[in-house]
C-alpha cells in the first residue's frame, strides 16, 4: 500500500509489489535475491553484497525472469559543464553526478534465461533457471557467452524440481534454506547468509 501511495520503490519494493498483484491473480511468481552487473562493473569484481531483488514468473507452464525495477529506467550523467571546467582549467575535482531517466524497457521483462543471467546472477542456482547454472568465477569473470557455448564439465540441475521443493516450504523454512544455499554458493561472501537469515 505504501509504494501505491507514495509512487516510489527500490528493486525490493517493485519485487514485492509484483508478488502481491501476482498472488492476488492467481499467478505463480517468487522474489529473486542476488548479484547485478550495473554500468560500472569491471570484469573480475568481487561480489561483496547481493542487494538487488527482481522476480520470475511462471507463465504458461515456463519460468521466466522479470526486473521491473530495471524496466522502469535508466542513469544518466547530469552535464556539469561550470564544474568540468574547472577541473580542465584548474584541476578542481569534482564528483560526477547523475540523474534517473523515467523510460520504459522491455530489455528485462520475460527475458530468456541466457541472457538474462548476463546481468543477474541469484544467490541460489536454480533462480537462474537454466538447466546448467553459471557458477560464480564465471559471473564474475564477465565470460558467461564462453562458459554456455564451452565443452566443459558443467553441473546439471533440474530448476523447476527445486523450485516447487522451494515453494511448499513454510517462509521459515525458505529463509533457513536461502542462506544455506547462498552459502554454498559463495562461500567467499558470508554476507549473503547473514542476509537470508535476518
Amino acid at each position: 500500500k505504501k509504494i501505491l501511495k507514495k509512487h516510489k520503490a527500490l528493486c525490493g519494493g517493485f519485487s514485492e509489489l509484483f508478488n502481491e498483484l501476482c498472488f492476488e491473480s492467481g499467478i505463480s511468481s517468487e522474489e529473486v535475491i542476488g548479484y547485478t552487473k550495473t554500468w560500472n562493473y569491471e570484469p573480475y569484481d568481487s561480489l561483496i553484497r547481493a542487494e538487488h531483488a527482481w522476480n520470475v514468473v511462471k507463465v504458461n507452464g515456463i519460468w521466466r525472469p522479470i526486473d521491473l525495477s530495471w524496466s522502469t529506467g535508466y542513469l544518466k550523467q547530469k552535464k556539469q559543464e561550470f564544474r568540468k571546467r574547472l577541473y580542465l582549467w584548474f584541476n578542481i575535482p569534482y564528483n560526477i553526478k547523475y540523474e534517473f531517466v523515467n523510460k520504459l524497457t522491455y530489455d528485462y521483462m520475460f527475458t530468456p534465461a541466457n541472457e538474462f543471467i548476463k546481468t543477474h546472477l541469484p544467490l541460489q542456482p536454480y533462480w537462474q533457471l537454466l538447466e546448467t547454472p553459471i557458477p560464480i568465477r564465471v559471473f564474475e569473470k564477465d565470460s558467461t557467452n564462453e562458459y554456455l557455448k564451452s565443452d566443459e564439465e558443467k553441473l546439471k540441475i533440474n530448476y523447476n524440481f527445486e523450485i516447487s521443493r522451494y515453494q511448499v516450504l513454510p517462509n521459515k523454512d525458505k529463509y533457513l534454506k536461502g542462506a544455506l544455499q547462498a552459502f554454498d554458493y559463495n562461500k567467499k561472501k558470508s554476507s549473503c547468509t547473514w542476509f537470508w537469515l535476518f
